[in-house]
């Protein structure tokens, strides 16, 4: 991996520092484990893929140096939205509510998640930010709040990755809509000052309605 980043003139441990630096600035937390490792299951627009562990905290991101973009984007541009949206994942996890089990929770929880990586990294747009038309998001917001309480990962799976007519990745702009317009009506907040609040708080506080 470190050998991939330095065929393209850039330091891995330097990058990886740089950005620890600024995200910890603005979302200090309790320490838990990142591993970065190669491999080719990653999300091709990005090059790479991040999973947080919701027990431990844990962080894993998974790089692809040979995806569908430059691996010297993937290392400058994705690879700090990945370490952003993770660490917000690893803090709620650890000191706050949790990531949650039920689809509104996943829907703030993701939602949340994205808006730091805003936050700490602000003037990028990540694919999946906005993949719904108007139209779109307004019937899938209506299918969807009967169903806040579901659980389960084929709960998860349907709702950010796609399945039985929902567009994939439709649940990460549906989310980080939702948290856009909490911190967008509650001045003084952020994404990062909110990483300890319940998603029904959020869910409850947004006036969301697309």
């Amino acid at each position: 991996m470190t050998q991939s980043a330095d065929a393209t003139g850039v330091s891995l441990k330097g990058v990886v520092t740089k950005d620890l630096t600024r995200i910890a600035a603005l979302l200090p937390g309790p320490s838990s484990v990142i591993i970065i490792e190669q491999t080719a299951n990653v999300t091709p627009e990005t090059g790479e893929l991040g999973y947080t562990d919701p027990a431990t905290g844990q962080v894993l991101i998974q790089l692809d140096p040979n995806s569908q973009v430059t691996f010297s984007e993937t290392l400058a541009v994705w690879l700090p939205e990945a370490l952003a949206h993770e660490i917000h994942h690893s803090v709620r996890a650890l000191t706050g509510p949790g990531f949650g089990d039920t689809l509104g929770a996943f829907l703030v929880s993701e939602g949340m998640a994205s808006a730091f990586f805003h936050q700490a990294f602000p003037g990028t747009n990540a694919p999946w930010d906005n993949v719904l038309t108007p139209v779109q998001e307004h019937a899938l917001w209506n299918q969807a709040q009967p169903l806040l309480t579901q659980t389960g990962l084929p709960v998860y799976s349907k709702w950010f990755y796609g399945g039985d007519g929902v567009p994939k990745w439709a649940g990460f702009t549906i989310g980080y809509h939702i948290a856009e317009d909490y911190i967008q009506h509650h001045p003084g907040t952020s994404a990062a000052s909110l990483v300890d609040a319940p998603a029904a708080s959020i869910l409850a506080g947004s006036t969301y309605a697309p």
